[in-house]
Order: structure tokens, then C-alpha cells, then sequence
């Protein structure tokens, strides 16, 4: 009854005075406004001026037509902020479309506050603390800068300008963050002891903790559910880590527990193998059997180590996306190193303290 009461009040005092209903809710149309039109470009004055001349757009005509069709089924103010937003976001599309012609500079300054808005995202979602944000934004902004004809070139009207600058400010950083990865990353000497991550730069390795790294390769390990120490078994495999009784066990479960001796065989010829690309396959073709085992199946030892890679550039997918990092096959190996040594049974074995 309260809603339906303030929505014609607002309807009717709007209907009575546009001029009074704004001046009654002022601080809500500047914030509307404000969220839906980049005014960095402006001083003082030209913002209030952009202000007062989307108001009166309100009293144009065709909104006039779009407010007079209000219903009571909501109230007058939120019928009213959507209609604003819309104008927002047209006078604003239109402003673009004359500086992407005209002024491609103030343009990009325009979107500065955007630029900022992105880095902050990925820094928050990254924890990449000791990168500098400003630095960041202000080699984004001379890259967009550099883009000029790019931009021109490829932006469709029939779409937002500040949807279409976005996509690009947010792909540009992450380019931007991976290069200095990759910067810093260069002459760093391999190293697989549990403490250091080859595929992160120094600053990645100071900010972002082993255990955090070794996490997100943790999560993802989970996510594969009953088929996780099937891929924990073929990683070791391919990648030459020794072997347990245990890592058996969990694969096998209650069978395991009568394979006792053939275990201990297998176990004592796969860690005792020579290490080669060569060997590879023969380091399958011995733990073959127990995979079908689980598996209830009669597949190859091939068709296991291709089912270990294709899962492998999934995970460096994975961690490359949520990481900000240039992981490839070489430092993916020295990762997993950190992963079987550094938390050698808990990560393993149940006890999830990540």
C-alpha cells in the first residue's frame, strides 16, 4: 500500500512540476547519470552542463511519451531511472561516436576511469600486490592510444562503444601483465625446489604464494572427481615422479588391497626405470593393466598417454586463465614437482587443507 502510495505521488508530482521532481531526488538521477556516462574529459562547469542536458532530454517529447505511459504496476521512480538510464546511455554512445571520429584522444581520456576499473579487477583477482596499478593503467591508456586505427577500423556501430572498449582494455592489460611476466620471467634459472614456481615471474612468486599456486592446481585436480587419481597416476607416469604403494591404492580401493606383491613389482619397476622420452610409453604400458582395471576396460598404453596430455593443456589452460601466467609444457612439469613435494599427502590423500 506504501509503494503504491509514494509511486503516484511521484507520478503525479512529475506530471505537475518535471522541474520539481527532479530537484526532489537530485542525488538519485546524478548517481544514475553518473554510472551510465564517462565525464572525466569534462571540468566542473561541462559536467554539470552534460547533467542539466540529459534532464532535459527527459522532457523531450518521446520520453514525455514513455513516461506518460507509466502504470501503477511499479513506482513512478523506478520506471522514471530506467528511462534515464536509457537516455544516459544514448547520449553518451552518440558523444563516443563523434570523439572516435574527431577526438580520438580525449576519447581514451574519457575512459580512463574504465581503464582503472579493469586493473583493479584483475589485481584484486590475482593478487598481483606488488605490480604497480598505476603503471598498468597508464601504459593500457598509451597502448589504446596506439591503437587508434584499430579501433576505428573494427568498431561496429550498431554496438556500444563502451562495451566494444572495454573488451579490448580488459584483453590489452592481461597482455600487458603476462609481457611483464614474461619479462621477468627471462634468464630466471629452473628451479623445482618447493618454495619457487618456474612459470610465474619473481613478483608472481613473492605475491602469490607456493600453497596458493599449488591451490588453484589443487582445485582443478578436484574437479575431475572419481577420475582424480586416475590423472594423479598418468601425471606421475609421464612426468617420471616416483611412485607409491599408495598412489595404487586410492586408485584402486579395495582391489587394491589384494595386489599386494604385483603392486610392489610394478612400484619397484616403474621408480627404477631410466628417465627418457623413450621410457615413456614403457612407464604406461606398466600401469596399463591396473588403469583398465579401474577403468573395466582393454585400452592401450597410447591411448592413456594422449589422454594425460589432452588433460594437461586443459590445466595449463586453466591455471594460465586464472593466474595471469605463461605456464607451457616445461614449467607445467616443474609445477607439479612443487605439487607432489610440497604438500606430498595432503594434497593427495584427503587431508584438503587448500
Amino acid at each position: 500500500m506504501e509503494s503504491r502510495i509514494m509511486s503516484n505521488n511521484d507520478f503525479e508530482i512529475w506530471k505537475a512540476s518535471p522541474h520539481n521532481f527532479y530537484r526532489e531526488h537530485r542525488g538519485l538521477f546524478q548517481s544514475i547519470i553518473g554510472k551510465n556516462s564517462f565525464v572525466c574529459h569534462r571540468n566542473g562547469a561541462e559536467k554539470a552542463a552534460w547533467e542539466n542536458a540529459l534532464m532535459l532530454r527527459m522532457n523531450s517529447p518521446e520520453v514525455v511519451l514513455r513516461l506518460k505511459a507509466f502504470s501503477a504496476g511499479s513506482t513512478f521512480l523506478v520506471f522514471f531511472l530506467a528511462i534515464l538510464r536509457d537516455v544516459a546511455i544514448a547520449a553518451n554512445q552518440a558523444e563516443d561516436i563523434v570523439l572516435l571520429r574527431d577526438d580520438f584522444n580525449t576519447l581514451i581520456v574519457k575512459y580512463q576511469p574504465m581503464a582503472e576499473i579493469v586493473v583493479c579487477k584483475l589485481f584484486s583477482y590475482q593478487h598481483l600486490a606488488d605490480f604497480s596499478r598505476n603503471d598498468v593503467v597508464q601504459q593500457l591508456l598509451t597502448n589504446l592510444l596506439g591503437k587508434r586505427e584499430v579501433i576505428r577500423s573494427s568498431y561496429d556501430e550498431k554496438r556500444l562503444f563502451r562495451n566494444f572498449i572495454w573488451k579490448i582494455a580488459e584483453n590489452e592489460a592481461k597482455n600487458i601483465i603476462k609481457a611483464e611476466n614474461k619479462h621477468n620471467r627471462a634468464g630466471m634459472a629452473i628451479d623445482s625446489h618447493p618454495g619457487k614456481v618456474p612459470g610465474l615471474s619473481n613478483q608472481s612468486i613473492n605475491n602469490l604464494a607456493i600453497d596458493e599456486v599449488v591451490g588453484f592446481l589443487h582445485c582443478k585436480m578436484l574437479a575431475y572427481l572419481h577420475l582424480r587419481f586416475k590423472l594423479l597416476l598418468c601425471l606421475k607416469t609421464l612426468f617420471d615422479h616416483k611412485i607409491f604403494r599408495d598412489d595404487f591404492k586410492m586408485l584402486l580401493g579395495v582391489d587394491g588391497m589384494a595386489m599386494e606383491n604385483a603392486l610392489e613389482e610394478i612400484i619397484v619397476s616403474l621408480n627404477n626405470m631410466e628417465k627418457s622420452e623413450s621410457g615413456k610409453l614403457q612407464r604406461f604400458e606398466l600401469v596399463r593393466p591396473l588403469l583398465n582395471l579401474t577403468d573395466k576396460s582393454t585400452t592401450d598404453a597410447s591411448s592413456y598417454w594422449r589422454w594425460t596430455n589432452y588433460e594437461i593443456n586443459k590445466i595449463i589452460q586453466f591455471l594460465n586463465s586464472r593466474l595471469m601466467t605463461d605456464f607451457d609444457r616445461e614449467t607445467f612439469g616443474y609445477l607439479l614437482d612443487s605439487y607432489f613435494q610440497y604438500f606430498p599427502t595432503q594434497i593427495q590423500f584427503g587431508n584438503h587443507r587448500l
